[in-house]
């Protein structure tokens, strides 16, 4: 075998070799990044910064629509807890919603303004509760606290938010119910 047909093999070689490693080195690089958009689209809906528990989300498969409606049908059970929603209820509600990631004017909005002007049915509430309990299964301990700990925060500022039976209570017994309820769900 000549020097230069030696040469020409081992050069297909190489780079065989170095193209199939580079092509595996720029695959991981492209999900590390898709991953990061992940977790920095995650902490835009949530305010979570923690990496470990925004890594843990995305190993879950969640992703900012599913977090927006996690955090939003909570709102709208506690508000509607009464039987009716306030006004004072309803800006908590947008307030709280934005805080979670919703923009004025996307899909998630507009839908959360339907249901702030007719109730959605209780199967809502009981869709919200399932997927909780399932998601819960899949988490660790942290993430779900965090998340917990952030929607019971919100409601609870809803519920606060039209000061309760002739202004005499901050909660009513209603409101003090879901938000029970939804503190169970997490249990």
């Amino acid at each position: 075998m000549t020097d230069n047909n030696f040469d020409r093999r081992r050069n297909a070689l190489e780079e065989t070799f170095f193209g199939k490693r580079n092509y595996e080195l720029l695959e991981q690089m492209r999900q590390q990044l898709s991953q990061q958009e992940q977790r920095d689209a995650l902490s835009a809906a949530s305010g979570v910064t923690d990496a470990a528990v925004l890594d843990h989300l995305v190993a879950c498969s969640i992703e900012p629509a599913t977090l927006a409606a996690i955090a939003i049908v909570p709102l709208v059970q506690v508000a509607w807890a009464d039987g009716s929603v306030q006004k004072a209820e309803r800006d908590a509600v947008m307030k709280a919603a934005a805080a979670a990631g919703v923009q004025t004017g996307d899909p998630s909005s507009v839908l959360l303004e339907h249901w702030l002007t007719e109730k959605p049915g209780d199967e809502l509430f009981l869709a919200w509760q399932e997927y909780i309990g399932a998601l819960g299964e899949r988490m660790d301990t942290r993430a779900r606290q965090i998340i917990r700990d952030d929607i019971v925060t919100r409601t609870r500022q809803v519920a606060s938010a039209a000061g309760g039976f002739l202004g005499m209570q901050k909660i009513s017994a209603p409101e003090q119910a879901v938000l029970d309820a939804i503190e169970k769900t997490f249990d």
